[in-house]
């Protein structure tokens, strides 16, 4: 069977996508038939307990498709304006079939509520929405509600300004219990449903930035509304970061002194201090995993920069070299010392970027470290 950007299954039949044709099989993978009802057709989603299926096109065509009588039900035309990619969704129930849509502009969504029988539209939400941005939606099978990730605008106009998940309010057209996401985890988030609604195929994992990463968890929407929506004292288990916990509160001075030692707590003010000279970043912190104790990480825009991490006498201080980072450290390892080259040698590199972690005892390498945090991005204080 050919590769497929797209690639669905149900117990009767899967549907192949690529594009400018739907190939149908039986469950024995013999091919029945070839659509070609419309082009850029790249994704697809079976109604729940039937044979028949929607098709989206990334031009702004929907089709509908009774794979029994192998032939199209409906076909939909909801906007000419291209980079229509986004999430949609037949209820649990099979009632109704939910797109997001972008009708009227390329930067505004819409939510197109539809009737699963007729297939004609039977409400819209959020058409007048200017700062909140649509880009995928999930039910849940048990209770029917539904979860959607999306984006908020600056303002009316702005760009990216914080993600978020939310619970599906369609009674009252709204929004509800939003939970803002930063970059790093709504970026997260956002590929690997675009991964999910392609069928996981290897073909569109190509495509993804999530193929950069030597390990990829599986996520959905409503576990990391679940997560933000019942945070305890003492964390939460976090998906998006993948598994690492999320830390309610951030832990006293005292407290760290107590953890780390008097003297290490001042290297670990003192590396702060070198950082936050240089740098103005975000400052973020969790709990740092099976290995630490806690997480306190530097970054701006999503990405991430370095960060400190502490457990009961020992400081980490970590640092991730990607591809193009890991050649501009051989250009400057003449000027490190031995002991940073030694660490840097020792880190096992993965998929997504080198991994070094170094356990500084006092300052004596923290020239050094500026060195590589300024390989990865150059300082922004003046």
């Amino acid at each position: 069977m050919r590769k497929f950007w797209g690639f669905y299954k149900n117990e009767s039949y899967s549907v192949g996508c690529n594009g400018a044709t739907v190939y149908i099989y039986d469950s024995n993978g013999k091919e029945l038939a070839k659509f070609k009802d419309f082009p850029y057709a790249y994704t697809a989603a079976f109604k729940p307990n039937t044979n028949i299926v929607a098709v989206k096109s990334t031009v702004g065509f929907l089709g509908f498709y009774d794979l029994d009588s192998l032939s199209l039900i409906k076909k939909i035309t909801v906007t000419r304006i291209g980079a229509q990619d986004e999430g949609f969704a037949f209820t649990p129930d099979g009632r109704h079939f939910y797109n997001i849509e972008k009708p009227v502009h390329s930067c505004r969504t819409q939510l197109g509520i539809y009737d699963a029988e007729s297939f004609e539209k039977v409400s819209t939400l959020f058409a007048n929405e200017r700062k909140m941005v649509l880009n995928n939606l999930e039910f849940d099978n048990e209770t029917g509600i539904g979860y959607v990730l999306g984006f908020m605008r600056g303002d009316a106009d702005g760009v990216f300004d914080y993600g978020f998940v939310g619970k599906l309010d369609v009674k009252n057209g709204s929004v509800t219990d939003l939970h803002a996401l930063d970059k790093e985890q709504y970026d997260y988030l956002y590929w690997y449903k675009s991964w999910e609604k392609k069928g996981f195929t290897e073909k569109s994992l190509k495509w993804n930035p999530l193929n950069k990463r030597h390990c990829i968890k599986e996520i959905s929407i409503k576990a990391v509304f679940d997560a933000a929506n019942s945070l305890i004292s003492g964390g939460q288990r976090n998906p998006v970061s993948g598994g690492d916990p999320m830390l309610e509160h951030m832990p006293t001075q005292s407290a760290l002194a107590e953890l780390l030692g008097q003297s290490l707590f001042e290297v670990w003010g003192e590396l702060c201090a070198a950082v936050e000279e240089k740098y103005d970043m975000e400052r973020l912190w969790n709990t740092g995993g099976k290995n630490w104790t806690y997480e306190y990480k530097y970054r701006r825009g999503g990405k991430t920069l370095c960060a400190l991490y502490a457990r009961e006498s020992c400081v980490g201080f970590m640092i991730v070299f990607g591809k193009d980072e890991r050649e501009k450290f051989e250009e400057i390892r003449d000027t490190l010392s031995d002991s940073v080259c030694r660490r840097y040698d020792e880190a096992i590199p993965y998929r997504d970027g080198k991994w070094v972690m170094f356990e500084p005892a006092d300052a004596s390498e923290f020239d050094d470290y500026m060195k590589l945090l300024a390989v990865k991005r150059k300082p922004n204080r003046k």
